[in-house]
């Protein structure tokens, strides 16, 4: 039996992609090297030179968050490190808010990715994976933004803004008889009460959220679509850019390339699409006939990538939440 070349209008057949081991193999060729390391042979899988960026990452993490510790260990107490970074919310408390919630989100992501790393099917993580990698990401620019109230009532006024037309057709089903607000009165009603709450506190706060509607409204087609507008990676190395000069440790060079192009492979494995990388065709010439086989899988890789790849973002956005609150990480 002979494998069949890739398709022509394919890329390469083994991208060398970053990203904690995120992609696999696309159709499967035989190799004329079997000793060729990390190189598919019989169709399997090729694995480890999808791996080799992820020492780095973990090597920059444990730099700046100190000694690396096992997945279980990495989210046992974050919970309670939020509930201790809302005993201070009062001048603050939207920024803050928006810290709690991607938090949160990043924590709960961790324990999905714990539980599914132990299944049958490991590599079903990647989509938390991805998840908690996002919030950390957000956390991490929030948190060592120059301008933290104003960026936080503008992360805050843009994740509500997405949700604003579908909150709006769910009043209008709860209540047909009406009155019916549009997806912008919705939003300038949500905004209203909320600066309200700001301004009982922190007198003259609210009038942030009003000055971060109009942005978003003016900026609602600028590109990246992202609560900055900005490249995310580059003001995620920002951040570990202040973390080094707080003394925490020294920033690599290649952290906001490092970071986009994990993010990107995580994107590729999360998509809804036909996992063509799964199958190899094979001509079988002695039977004139064509077989599609099943490329084994290499469990154990998704599990090292998907819980190592989380345990990052989750010390990650622990850093986030102690720096704002102490300055050191």
């Amino acid at each position: 039996a002979k494998t069949l070349p890739p398709l022509a209008h394919r890329g390469p057949a083994h991208p060398h992609l970053p990203g904690h081991g995120l992609v696999g193999k696309a159709f499967g060729t035989a190799q004329h090297d079997p000793g060729a390391p990390g190189q598919a042979l019989s169709c399997l899988r090729a694995s480890r030179p999808l791996l080799q960026f992820l020492p780095l990452l973990a090597t920059q993490n444990q730099r700046f968050l100190g000694a690396s510790c096992r997945h279980e260990q990495s989210i046992s107490g974050s919970p309670h490190l939020c509930n201790v970074f809302m005993l201070h919310y009062i001048r603050t408390l939207v920024p803050d808010l928006v810290m709690l919630a991607l938090g949160t989100d990043v924590f709960e992501c961790a324990v999905a990715v714990q539980d599914t790393a132990g299944s049958a099917l490991p590599h079903k993580g990647y989509a938390n994976a991805r998840l908690a990698f996002e919030g950390a990401q957000n956390l991490l620019v929030l948190a060592t933004h120059e301008e933290y109230e104003a960026a936080g009532a503008l992360a805050w006024v843009y994740f509500e803004s997405k949700d604003a037309n579908w909150r709006a057709s769910a009043e209008e089903r709860k209540n047909p008889a009406g009155p019916h607000l549009t997806e912008g009165q919705w939003l300038e009603q949500r905004i209203s009460q909320i600066a309200n709450v700001w301004d009982s506190n922190a007198k003259g706060k609210g009038r942030l959220l009003l000055d971060a509607l109009a942005r978003v409204r003016g900026e609602r087609k600028k590109r990246p679509d992202n609560w900055l507008h900005e490249n995310m990676a580059a003001r995620q190395h920002r951040a570990y850019t202040v973390f080094a000069l707080s003394g925490a440790g020294r920033s690599l060079a290649a952290t906001a390339e490092l970071n986009e192009q994990t993010y990107h492979a995580l994107c590729r494995v999360t998509h809804a699409r036909p996992r063509f990388d799964s199958f190899a065709i094979i001509r079988d010439q002695a039977r004139g006939i064509i077989r599609v086989d099943v490329l084994p899988r290499n469990f154990d890789q998704a599990r090292y990538a998907v819980t190592t790849c989380t345990t990052l973002s989750v010390r990650e956005a622990v850093a986030a939440l102690r720096w704002q609150r102490t300055g050191t990480v």
